[in-house]
């Protein structure tokens, strides 16, 4: 785990706000799946999603670790391809994929495209026939499923706009495996993240039950893909260990796929920023740091409460402060009422756990450069990001007159 002396020598050289990167971490919890995954015979894939963290070095590390990758967009199809990756290892899914994006997936031979509508199927088909190829595809199945409760309501994925009911895919079971150009070979369903077993187990018996219904068809479903573990490591080996053992105890030789973007990233990574000023507004103290909610808006979006530390306090009595950025905007704050040693001007904090839609989130609101991303792995040091500059700013814009 990053300490503060590396992120302290790493603010000082490429400045602050920065993302640094322990890869260690990354690699550590990859295996961690794959170990988890092995008590299942069939083959298995963790499919990191792109949108968490799209570094281009990130994702030729975890290639070259035996990783997959989940890509929503063909924006982020081409940008694997481009960094090295095996389009044969991306799997291409996400609730609205326009026809351009079906043909670039087609012409990218990507391993499988996960369509969320059965109309997606036939521009699938027509897309591929086009091309004269045979795309493989898998379904997104809305399993109906309970994912937890809100107060005294339960909360089910009939409420989530990814996937068809189960009926639907089979009702239009013969009229897919007559389509000469796509082979339906996959099924997918999410219902994460979530700490509980439950959901995972229940969702993976409607995608085995729609499995074995559609064999009648003469349809072979070769893979299930179960979405996104839970982030804490504990937790998630519990979900993989039950779907692992209900796919094994009936379909011992089926594919099993995960996308374990959270449980790779979040702990990995932490923003570093530098406080501006400190000082107190009607009995409030506030600490103004140069990272701003556009530098990580999962703080604008995420129910818990970023976990902040300070790198070079030392053991300075502890105080009550607010941490806000740089912006006249009210929503530009980090936190509320957290306890940290007496900050100063120059003192550098660290925002952990912000691997997962930090960097990848972040804007040019109100003009400000990306900040740069850095990587720490077995001692060494490396840029993967540089921050931008304010001539890229203005690079797309065009000025007449």
């Amino acid at each position: 785990m990053l300490d503060a002396g590396d992120l302290v020598e790493a603010a000082h050289r490429y400045g602050t706000p920065l993302y640094v990167y322990d890869y260690g971490v990354v690699e550590e919890r990859l295996r961690l799946v794959y170990s988890l995954l092995s008590r299942h015979r069939g083959e298995n894939a963790a499919a990191f999603p792109l949108a968490h963290a799209p570094i281009a070095d990130l994702a030729r590390f975890l290639a070259e670790r035996e990783a997959w990758f989940a890509a929503s967009t063909a924006g982020e199809v081409e940008f694997l391809v481009r960094t090295g990756v095996n389009p044969g290892r991306v799997i291409l899914g996400g609730p609205g994929k326009a026809r351009w994006e079906l043909r670039h997936a087609v012409s990218r031979r990507v391993y499988s495209v996960h369509v969320d509508t059965l109309g997606e199927i036939a521009d699938l088909a027509e897309e591929a026939a086009a091309a004269g190829l045979v795309q493989r595809v898998g379904v997104e199945v809305n399993p109906g499923v309970e994912v937890g409760r809100r107060g005294r309501l339960p909360v089910t994925t009939r409420w989530f706009k990814l996937g068809v009911e189960p009926s639907t895919l089979l009702e239009a079971a013969a009229g897919i495996a007559g389509l000469d150009s796509v082979e339906l070979v996959g099924l997918s369903a999410h219902v994460g993240p979530v700490n509980d077993a439950s959901p995972y187990v229940s969702a993976a018996a409607v995608l085995l039950d729609v499995a074995d219904k559609l064999a009648v068809d003469g349809v072979n479903i070769e893979y299930l893909d179960l979405g996104e573990p839970p982030p804490d490591p504990g937790a998630a080996a519990s979900v993989l260990g039950a779907i692992a053992d209900l796919v094994s105890e009936s379909h011992p030789d089926m594919g099993l796929v995960v996308e374990p973007g959270l449980l790779l990233v979040s702990d990995a990574c932490v923003l570093v920023s530098r406080v501006l000023a400190v000082k107190e507004v009607y009995g409030k103290r506030w600490a103004i740091i140069d990272a701003a909610a556009t530098d990580y808006p999962a703080v604008l979006v995420s129910k818990e409460k970023p976990e902040v530390e300070c790198l070079t306090c030392g053991d300075r009595p502890a105080r009550l402060y607010s941490i806000g950025g740089p912006l006249p905007d009210g929503f530009d704050t980090f936190v509320g009422g957290v306890l940290l040693p007496e900050l100063g001007r120059g003192d550098l904090v660290a925002v952990r756990r912000a691997g997962a839609y930090g960097w990848a989130l972040s804007s040019n609101y109100r003009s400000r450069p990306r900040p740069p991303v850095v990587r720490l792995y077995m001692g060494e040091e490396r840029a993967v990001a540089v921050r931008e500059t304010m001539d890229e700013l203005m690079e797309r814009q065009l000025i007449h007159g």
